[in-house]
C-alpha cells in the first residue's frame, strides 16, 4: 500500500476535512463541471531503491507524496492558498508514522482544463526499507 493510500484513508476519517473531497491521483475519475467543492488528489512517487554495501536488510526506497489542491475558478487565489495551507497542516498532523521530512508548495495557478485554481504541494518522505514483496 502506498503512502498516498494510507494518507487518503486517514484524511477521509478526519472530521475537520469533511468539506474537502479526497481522491487518489491517477484514478481516472472525472471531476464535475463546474467544480462545486474543493478536491485534493494524493499521489505517491517512489524512486528506485538503493542497496547499501554490507546491508542485508533490503532496498532503501525514496518516496514523495504529492497533494494537488483544486478549487473552483469562482474562488480567489487567496482562498486557494488558504485551502492548500489547511490541507498541508492537516496532512502533517495525520503523518503519525513521521515520514514527512520536507514540504514544498507551488504557486496557485489557473488550471484551464479543470476550470479552477490549483496548488501543488510536494512532501518529501523519509526513505523506507523494502524487503520481499513490500
Amino acid at each position: 500500500m502506498s503512502y498516498a493510500e494510507i494518507m487518503l484513508e486517514r484524511a477521509k476519517e478526519r472530521g475537520s476535512l469533511s468539506d474537502i473531497v479526497f481522491r487518489l491521483g491517477g484514478s481516472g475519475r472525472k471531476l464535475p463541471f463546474p467544480l462545486d467543492k474543493v478536491y485534493v488528489s494524493l499521489e505517491s512517487t517512489a524512486e528506485e531503491g538503493e542497496l547499501l554495501l554490507g546491508d542485508d536488510e533490503g532496498l532503501c526506497t525514496k518516496e514523495s507524496l504529492t497533494a494537488s489542491v483544486l478549487v473552483s475558478e469562482r474562488e480567489s487565489a487567496e482562498k486557494c492558498r488558504e485551502y492548500a495551507k489547511r490541507v498541508c497542516m492537516e496532512l502533517m498532523r495525520l503523518d503519525s508514522d513521521k515520514r514527512i521530512i520536507s514540504v514544498a508548495a507551488g504557486k496557485c495557478v489557473y488550471d484551464e482544463a479543470a476550470a479552477g485554481r490549483r496548488t501543488v504541494i510536494v512532501f518529501g518522505l523519509r526513505p523506507v526499507r523494502r524487503s520481499g514483496g513490500d
